[in-house]
C-alpha cells in the first residue's frame, strides 16, 4: 500500500496523491495532461441489451455527441471524463458492454473490478426491463460485492411509446437497493445528473473504506506521518 500512489487493487479504484514528489511522480506530470491529474480512478460499466442507448449514454456525456444511425457496439469500448464530488476530481473510466449473446463471455470479464454499474433498459420496449433480472445476475456474479448500481430507463423523448411504467421499474430498483433515474441521450435529458449521481453514491460508500485502510496502515506503521515539508515528502512516499 502507498500514500504517495494508492491503489485498492482489484477494487476497481486508485486514490492518487497529487502532491507526490520525486522522479517517478515528475516523470508521469511531463506525460500527462492536466485533465489526467486526478484523485480518484473509478471503474463504470454499461450494461443492458443491444439498442437500449448505451453507446450513446456514454458518448453524449463524454463528448456531447448523438449517433442518430444505430450503431451496434462491437465487444467492449471505454471512455473517461472527470467528475468532481466535494472538491475532489474524480476521473470516470465508462465500459460499454455489448448486449449481444454472442459477446456475454467478454463483457463478463470487464464486471470485474468494476466499482460501479449503470443498468439500462429503453422505456419504449419492456422486453429490455424484462431483462434486467438476467443482467442483475451478471453484475451479482462478475461485479465486486459493493459494486453501486443505478437503473437507467432511456429514451424518455419517447414518453408517447412508454410500455415500462415509472412505478414498476421503481419498484425494482427499491427490491433490488439500486438508484433510479429516467434519461434520454437524444436530448441530455438527465444524462450528466446520473452519472454524477452514481459518481456521489461511489464516493460516498467507497472513499470511506479507503480512507479506513489508509489510517489503518498508517497506525500500524506508527513511524510514517505526513510530510512537514515537500523534502520530506519522498521519504512519505512508500511506493
Amino acid at each position: 500500500m502507498s500514500l504517495g500512489n494508492y491503489s485498492t487493487g482489484n477494487s476497481g479504484i486508485e486514490l492518487r496523491n497529487r502532491h507526490a514528489t520525486g522522479s517517478i511522480q515528475s516523470d508521469l506530470s511531463r506525460s500527462q495532461s492536466i485533465d489526467d491529474h486526478y484523485d480518484f480512478l473509478f471503474k463504470v460499466v454499461l450494461v443492458g441489451n443491444t439498442g437500449v442507448g448505451k453507446s450513446n449514454l456514454l458518448s453524449r456525456f463524454t463528448r456531447n455527441e448523438f449517433m442518430l444511425d444505430f450503431r451496434t457496439t462491437i465487444g467492449v469500448e471505454f471512455a473517461t471524463k472527470s467528475i468532481e464530488v466535494q472538491s475532489k476530481k474524480i476521473k470516470t473510466q465508462i465500459w460499454d458492454t455489448a448486449g449481444q449473446e454472442k459477446f456475454r463471455a467478454i463483457s463478463s470479464a470487464y464486471f470485474r473490478n468494476s466499482v460501479g454499474a449503470i443498468l439500462v433498459y429503453d422505456i419504449s420496449k419492456f422486453e429490455t426491463f424484462d431483462a434486467l433480472e438476467r443482467w442483475k445476475a451478471e453484475i451479482d456474479d462478475f461485479a465486486p460485492q459493493d459494486c453501486k448500481v443505478i437503473l437507467v430507463g432511456n429514451k424518455v423523448d419517447l414518453n408517447g411509446s412508454r410500455t415500462v411504467a415509472k412505478a414498476d421499474a421503481e419498484a425494482f430498483a427499491k427490491h433490488n437497493n439500486m438508484l433510479h433515474i429516467e434519461t434520454s441521450a437524444l436530448t441530455s435529458e438527465n444524462v450528466a445528473k446520473m452519472f454524477q449521481t452514481l459518481v456521489e453514491d461511489i464516493y460516498n460508500s467507497q472513499f470511506r473504506s479507503v480512507t479506513a485502510s489508509v489510517a489503518t496502515d498508517n497506525s500500524r506503521m506508527g513511524s510514517i506521518s505526513k510530510p512537514k515539508s515537500s523534502n520530506d515528502a519522498k521519504s512519505w512516499c512508500r511506493c
